[in-house]
């Protein structure tokens, strides 16, 4: 489909896994080298722009946004998934003295990381959500990209459910690379495409209810990571993993709605997730990195 090469391994070997329908005509193609599922040929950068501007980041709209911008968010299974996020992060790079989180979003990890005493800051490319979040924690959060950033050193950086919405996650990694100091740590939380639920997903696309692939990997999803391939990425980045570990989706957050459908949705992947707890093959991974 085109010459790109894998985003990973530099490898020009691919088969073609699913063409979702908000791709424009553009396939997930996997790495026969290093397994990587990406999107070829990546969309541009306006398409992306354009994409993202139909998120109620703030939470005007959308349910779930709301929740986690209320005043019980902590509350909320997302707040506590933070919490607890919060208190593994600790464990492993115990009192950092300044943390930056990218796509900080609502702001939530923010706040908890400012109340365990850690100098938190953010960078969120949402400019409302930026502005908002700032006002309500009282942290800095800087509106843009991290590749556009000026920032000094931080001894933590954790990037939740972002490296598989940026086109190239290299200069990502780069950057992040370059703020951290030596024996500096990285957080990454991203679907783990080696999941239960992603087998079934593409089973499902291949036998022709292909709706389950549409809404995982759509647009939103453009490069997705098995544990190997995670490992290789950061390796060749300058970073030692010291832990993965596996999570998952709050299911409702998902399939909120009383149609049919969500409430079939919510059944099966209740049942799917517990199979996936049994065999450690839930849909994301949290992954903890140290720079050498």
């Amino acid at each position: 489909m085109t010459s790109s090469p894998c985003l990973v391994c530099g490898s020009l070997k691919f088969r073609p896994v699913f063409k979702p329908k908000d791709g424009g005509g553009r396939a997930f193609e996997r790495c026969l080298d290093c397994s990587l599922l990406q999107m070829r040929p990546m969309p541009t950068e306006k398409e992306l722009f354009d994409f993202y501007q139909t998120y109620d980041v703030v939470g005007e709209h959308d349910a779930y946004f709301k929740d986690v911008w209320g005043p019980n968010a902590l509350q909320t299974p997302e707040g506590r998934d933070i919490a607890e996020r919060a208190s593994w992060v600790l464990g492993i790079a115990p009192k950092p003295d300044r943390l930056l989180e990218v796509g900080s979003g609502h702001g939530l990890f923010l706040k908890v990381m400012r109340d365990a005493g850690v100098q938190a800051e953010g960078v969120e490319l949402h400019a409302g959500a930026a502005k908002k979040s700032a006002e309500l924690y009282g942290v800095k959060v800087h509106h843009g990209t991290l590749e556009s950033f000026a920032g000094d050193r931080y001894a933590v950086i954790a990037v939740w459910d972002l490296i598989e919405h940026v086109a190239d996650p290299n200069p990502l990694l780069a950057k992040v690379h370059a703020l951290l100091p030596g024996g500096g740590h990285l957080f990454i939380e991203t679907p783990d495409e080696e999941a239960l639920l992603d087998r079934a997903v593409l089973l499902l696309a291949r036998i022709g209810v292909t709706w389950p692939a549409d809404l995982f990997y759509g647009i939103h999803h453009l490069v997705l990571f098995r544990r190997q391939s995670m490992r290789r990425l950061l390796d060749r980045h300058g970073f030692e993993v010291i832990d993965i570990r596996p999570a998952e989706t709050y299911v409702p957050r998902i399939f909120r709605g009383a149609s049919l459908r969500d409430k079939a949705a919510r059944v099966g992947l209740g049942a799917l997730f517990r199979v996936a707890r049994v065999v450690d093959r839930q849909n994301k991974m949290l992954v903890a990195a140290r720079k050498r």
